[in-house]
């Protein structure tokens, strides 16, 4: 065992030191690289900023800035910068950029008249220097507290590297955890857990053992790593049985085209019943993430009627360790485990297999599901209902995970004069602010679906709505009055909401989030002021709306 652990801490020793903090406090870490996100891993560090926005973010390393960006959801304002070292390092959720780079975004949004904007400068343009200024910390985008992100990518690949060996002052002595262990089988090619057992805080000298039936099973786990403040992801994973290492994985990169994968890894049903995030420490046919092409036979476990000493075995970027050790003893005391043969019950459920995908045909609606769509063979139900000119269709179990769009087609001559959406609805028929446009076509509706879900017909004809207005201060330097106005849209969602004050057009943020306008005082303005808002919806339906202010 003495070597998983080697290599862990040869990797954070033999990364060249090159880059400092990119802030002036202790780095506190928020979430850290390949963690496991909401439909994703996560590409970097983040930093606490105390709870609060404003603090300096400063250069990592010496360069030239490559790319400027401002959006409403993602990483909101963020700046990355190129080294000569053949790496990029990227600062997003920022509250404001430096007065040099702030005054470039300026002239471009004025240009454009578009806030969010995305600008690739010359390696001449914005040279950078280790430890210089690049704007403030910040809550923007789709970040839900202020903290900031951080990552280190191959410049060549633009693949996010971990940043943990690169030099950063981040002190970790604490060890994973291990609090939960689970195992499965396979039917069908339908991946079941069989299986579980929460782990004893104080684990015992003796290992414990397991009572099952036999047949071939495939380990999974519920586990973190942890430092003095966060809950973290976990970086070297290894399971062995009778010294045999069967799985073996650490988190170092990983390319963006993979990291939706995490919802191969993880048993994304479980995760969305219960909240468990059990970690699978086996490949199941759908997952492709290049980290886990090595392991041996998939990491399964075949038991007939002789034990089997296992361990999990768990380190953090710094070499602490965390073991957990038991037997698997197959035997006739187990329960039986033939209930996991899936069983179709009607004539609307599909088998649907990740190499094959599938065409599936109900009523009026037509799914198709292309080749590696889903991440493990499953089941899909698809059901149409028409009830007093509400058309509902149950589109595929929320339960199953998609890597890829799937194409939805519905039978149904359109009027020229509406725009249609599909909208997904929870299980008492409630919007849950989730749709999809749909194309018009001669005889049908056609789109493109990101989830299987639970969707009703819609026809949005409607404007956004302005529901408040509130002058206040800014969220960073509380000095600096601008006007929050709350814009809703009950259906397409908020597409641009543009601010004119005094007939000429200003940069205003539009806060996703919280569905807000953020118009900031014009400071060389004496008395009132008029300001016109034009907001428009996916569909296209425009509201104006104007007011006179006096700051």
């Amino acid at each position: 065992m003495g070597s998983l652990l080697a290599d862990s801490s040869a990797n954070a020793q033999n990364r060249p030191p090159i880059f400092s903090s990119p802030l002036q406090i202790p780095l506190k870490l928020a979430g850290n690289f390949c963690e496991i996100r909401s439909n994703h891993f996560h590409s970097g560090l983040d930093f606490k900023t105390n709870g609060a926005e404003g603090l300096p973010v400063l250069a990592a390393g010496g360069g030239w800035i490559s790319r400027i960006k401002i959006s409403a959801t993602g990483f909101g304002r963020v700046l990355y910068i190129n080294h000569p070292q053949g790496y990029t390092t990227v600062y997003a959720h920022l509250s404001s950029f430096n007065n040099t780079i702030a005054a470039f975004v300026d002239s471009i949004q004025r240009a454009t008249q578009s806030f969010d904007m995305e600008f690739y400068p010359d390696s001449n343009r914005f040279p950078i220097q280790q430890q210089q200024l690049l704007g403030r910390s910040g809550n923007s985008g789709g970040s839900q507290a202020p903290h900031l992100h951080f990552e280190i990518r191959d410049r060549d690949t633009e693949e996010p590297l971990n940043p943990m060996g690169f030099g950063l002052p981040i002190i970790d002595t604490v060890s994973p955890i291990i609090s939960k262990i689970a195992w499965y089988v396979e039917r069908n090619g339908i991946f079941f857990q069989a299986g579980s057992r929460p782990i004893p805080t104080i684990i015992s000298a003796f290992p414990d053992t397991f009572h099952v039936c036999p047949d071939v099973y495939f380990p999974a786990f519920s586990g973190i790593d942890t430092d003095s403040s966060s809950s973290l992801g976990i970086y070297s994973i290894a399971f062995i049985a009778d010294n045999d290492t069967l799985y073996n994985v650490n988190f170092n990169r990983f390319n963006f085209s993979e990291s939706k994968l995490v919802n191969a890894y993880i048993d994304y049903r479980e995760l969305k019943l219960h909240n468990i995030e059990w970690q699978r420490c086996f490949k199941t046919e759908g997952n492709t993430f290049s980290v886990f092409q090595k392991n041996k036979n998939r990491g399964v476990l075949v038991l007939d009627y002789i034990p089997v000493n296992c361990k999990l075995y768990l380190t953090d970027f710094y070499g602490n360790a965390t073991s957990y050790n038991w037997v698997f003893q197959a035997d006739s005391v187990a329960d039986d485990i033939a209930g996991f043969l899936p069983v179709i019950s009607d004539k609307n459920h599909y088998n649907v297999s990740v190499e094959k995908g599938a065409n599936l045909f109900a009523d009026r609606i037509k799914l198709q599901i292309p080749p590696g769509a889903v991440y493990e063979n499953t089941q899909v139900d698809v059901n149409l209902l028409i009830k007093k000119n509400i058309v509902s269709a149950s589109l595929g179990s929320p339960l199953i995970a998609l890597q890829k769009p799937i194409s939805v087609s519905f039978n149904y001559k359109p009027n020229s004069k509406y725009n249609y959406w599909f909208s997904e609805v929870n299980v008492i028929g409630k919007p849950n602010g989730s749709a999809i446009p749909l194309k018009k076509m001669k005889d049908h509706l056609e789109g493109s679906l990101r989830v299987f879900g639970n969707y009703r017909l819609m026809i949005d004809s409607m404007a956004p709505t302005i529901i408040s207005v509130v002058k206040t201060v800014d969220a960073v330097s509380k000095l600096n009055t601008v006007f929050v106005i709350k814009i809703i849209d009950d259906l397409s969602g908020v597409k641009k909401a543009d601010a004119f004050v005094n007939g000429i057009w200003q940069p205003c943020e539009w806060d996703a989030k919280n569905d807000a306008l953020i118009v900031p005082m014009i400071i060389d303005c004496i008395g009132p002021v008029k300001v016109d808002i034009i907001a428009i919806d996916n569909s296209g339906n425009e509201i104006r709306w104007n007011s006179c202010f006096s700051y």
